[in-house]
């Protein structure tokens, strides 16, 4: 753990998302953790007990099999542990819903059973010496011979070395490799690096600050526009199914300012617990949001996900709800903003298929004798 940045860095992450999701280690928690780290040890019988000096001479005579009885990935997991006895522990259950093993990508498979390099100038490290391919050799060759004799410790075996890549691969975002996708926070590290961006500059240009706008824009009209650089507020939610416009609470909200109405879309970190959130302001009263939405690391994914053009549906109900009631209280204030401005003035959204482009179509209302 001493020489290994990586390792110590990747875990202060998921416990950096794990509170923003407010899932909180407490510091007991924190010291299980580290002790089951350094400790752990998976060998039949399983026990559930920690290495001893005696434990850990006897495995280190059987180097293949020692290390993999003590392999720190897997007890950071808790792993070493009967399932039973490792849901007792906060710890092990909150990283366990990071689906960290069970997430991949073809590129990381391919490279850890194929030995194919997953880019054409880039080479994936391969900088663990104990618990690194070497574990995984004898069941990559059965696997490829066809002799295998248990499929289910080959993808055990699999498993781990995903979990291990988690902590040894660089964060890079433009790789294919990039660590987070083999969590089900495929955003995790732009997450956090967009949330250290904004606590030091809260107006600094992002363009994710474009693709959370985008993605709010789809969820609102359930259409795949392309308009990024202002929040258009339609109204009601959409469902992704209904072609008709939509009705605009207001002209579209620029994102930073500008906009003929004083509104602005910002962000910053005045969350809970110092957590990101989105803000729609009258720029006379920048300090009093009339709305907010704060971005939990789930929503920030959901959002991301939406503008990259799918559709999340293992989370997307709860995160459409937290995203239609901001809409609703937003919708609420402007209409009392705006009551003055734009009285008896009602527009309609629609989509411009060519352009991909949301419109602003003014609606007639005449009134007749009947």
């Amino acid at each position: 753990l001493r020489g290994s940045a990586t390792l110590r860095g990747r875990m202060s992450d998921l416990i950096r998302i794990a509170a923003a999701n407010d899932a909180h280690f407490p510091v007991r928690q924190l010291l299980i953790l580290i002790v089951n780290i350094l400790l752990g040890d998976a060998s039949p019988p399983f026990t559930d007990t920690l290495l001893t000096c005696q434990k850990a001479h006897n495995r280190a005579l059987d180097t293949e099999r020692g290390f993999r009885a003590t392999n720190p990935y897997q007890n950071a997991f808790g792993l070493n542990l009967r399932s039973k006895i490792r849901e007792q522990y906060h710890a092990f259950r909150t990283l366990a819903a990071f689906g960290i093993g069970r997430e991949t990508s073809n590129a990381i498979d391919n490279y850890l059973v194929y030995r194919e390099a997953p880019d054409a100038d880039q080479d994936l490290p391969e900088t663990e010496p104990r618990y690194g391919l070497g574990l995984f050799e004898s069941l990559r060759q059965a696997y490829l011979r066809g002799d295998i004799e248990n499929f289910a410790e080959f993808r055990y075996g699999l498993e781990s070395q995903r979990r291990r890549l988690f902590f040894d691969l660089p964060d890079d975002r433009s790789r294919v490799t990039n660590p987070w996708r083999l969590t089900i926070f495929q955003h995790g590290g732009d997450y956090l690096r967009f949330m250290d961006r904004i606590r030091h500059d809260p107006t600094a240009e992002s363009g994710i600050k474009a693709h959370l706008i985008l993605g709010l824009n789809r969820t609102f009209t359930g259409t795949l526009c392309e308009n990024r650089d202002a929040l258009w507020v339609a109204s009601p939610a959409a469902n992704g199914y209904d072609r008709l416009g939509r009705v605009l609470e207001c002209p579209p909200i620029s994102l930073g300012g500008g906009s003929l109405t004083l509104l602005s879309v910002g962000f910053d970190a005045s969350g809970l617990g110092g957590r990101l959130r989105l803000t729609v302001t009258n720029q006379l009263r920048p300090d009093v949001p009339l709305a907010m939405l704060e971005l939990r690391p789930l929503l920030f994914e959901y959002l991301l996900r939406v503008a990259e053009g799918s559709l999340p549906s293992s989370f997307s109900r709860q995160c459409y709800e937290e995203v239609r009631k901001f809409r609703l209280k937003l919708a609420s204030q402007l209409r009392g903003f705006l009551a003055q401005a734009r009285p008896h003035k009602l527009d309609l959204v629609c989509l411009d298929e060519q352009s991909g482009k949301l419109q602003q179509i003014p609606m007639i209302l005449s009134l007749t004798a009947g």
